[in-house]
């Protein structure tokens, strides 16, 4: 089973094509358990996916791709209540007094808001916003330092309990 991680939305300018209400629907003709929209440093389409999603019939991710001090970005997602909580608050730190567009902060900064959050990684460096490979980038979740994943913060390789709690939702929906 395939279910989209790191779709999105045209509120992601330059970036995302589409709106989140398409997304839940091609997720729903596709017969996907979920879909997630990481828009890029802010939770955009949020609310739009939500009841989309609910409408179609999937469960709705949400998450964002948050911008790293040497341009690096990376995919969080939202596991519960206080990750959702985090992850905005995140947001609202790295946009306090930053330019329009320029949103941005230091792996470290993201330890007082990891729990609750999904950190997808999976190449070896995370690109930037040009698309190269920046040489701070952090390196594979395995790797990263024991202080992020003791803090509550799980990496890639727990997405399967994501992607198995977006299942038992989809199996169990009333048609």
């Amino acid at each position: 089973m395939f279910i989209e991680l790191h779709a999105q939305s045209a509120f992601s300018f330059l970036e995302g094509a589409e709106h989140p209400e398409v997304f839940a629907a091609e997720a729903a003709r596709l017969d996907m358990p979920a879909v997630a929209l990481i828009d890029r440093d802010g939770v955009y389409g949020a609310a739009r996916l939500a009841r989309a999603a609910a409408h179609a019939g999937v469960k709705p991710i949400v998450g964002s791709e948050i911008t790293l001090i040497d341009g690096a970005r990376l995919p969080l997602l939202v596991e519960d209540r206080e990750g959702y909580q985090n992850l905005c608050r995140l947001i609202t730190r790295m946009k306090l007094g930053a330019a329009k567009g320029a949103a941005e902060t230091a792996l470290d900064d993201l330890e007082p808001y990891a729990a609750g959050l999904v950190c997808l990684t999976g190449a070896r460096a995370v690109r930037s916003r040009s698309g190269s490979r920046p040489a701070t980038a952090p390196a594979p979740a395995r790797s990263w330092p024991g202080s992020w994943r003791s803090s509550g913060a799980r990496t890639a390789s727990s997405r399967s309990s994501v992607i198995s709690s977006a299942s038992r939702k989809r199996s169990s929906r009333a048609w």
